[in-house]
């Protein structure tokens, strides 16, 4: 079931506590573990393949909102993490709710291909403008496809409207599918 997603600026009565959300989402606050934390915000795994999210980011949210908003879009669903539910925690704090990734593959793969095009003097950052035919696969024939997946990683990015997104190896997972998908959703223009 989706949850009706609150972004409101300053409308207290709309706030949300933390035990609501886990409530209406059947989380179990005896099975959150803490994952880690960055510059804006903390991430828990739910117990039960869900990931929490808790952000100060107003960029990020906006991006997660959006995300939220075009579920149905086939693109944006196989490059992005699923987004189950967002609300407002206060003023300042927003939580959301998506699947999780698994990160370990994802991000030896970035590694790797990352490696490879600095030796090959290119940079990830260009992967848009990238000719495959200029790199040599061999003996690395899985970041073939990982090249080809990170580009429609990227296309997604551009088409969500984030010209430079924050694409790293810790940004990065595979779903059940086998899908690399994009997690941490923000600019590095916000920054």
């Amino acid at each position: 079931m989706m949850n009706k997603v609150l972004i409101l600026e300053n409308d207290e009565s709309k706030y949300i506590s933390k035990e609501e959300f886990f409530h209406r989402n059947g989380i179990d606050n005896e099975k959150v573990d803490y994952m880690g934390e960055g510059d804006f915000g903390t991430a828990f795994y739910d117990g039960n393949g869900r990931v929490i999210k808790i952000t100060t980011s107003r960029t990020e949210i906006l991006h997660i909102k959006n995300l939220f908003d075009k579920r149905d879009n086939k693109m944006f669903n196989l490059a992005f993490v699923n987004i189950f539910d967002i609300a407002q925690i206060n003023k300042r704090d927003f939580i959301y709710l998506m699947e999780e990734l698994n990160t370990d593959d994802a991000e030896e793969r970035y590694d790797r291909y990352d490696s490879l095009l600095q030796d090959n003097n290119m940079s990830i950052g260009e992967i848009l403008h990238l000719d495959d035919d200029d790199i040599d696969y061999t003996d690395n024939e899985d970041l073939e496809q990982f090249s080809r997946d990170l580009y429609y990683v990227t296309s997604a990015y551009q088409r969500l409207g984030v010209s430079t997104p924050d694409i790293h190896s810790g940004n990065l997972g595979y779903d059940n599918d086998g899908n690399l998908k994009a997690f941490d959703i923000d600019s590095k223009e916000e920054w």
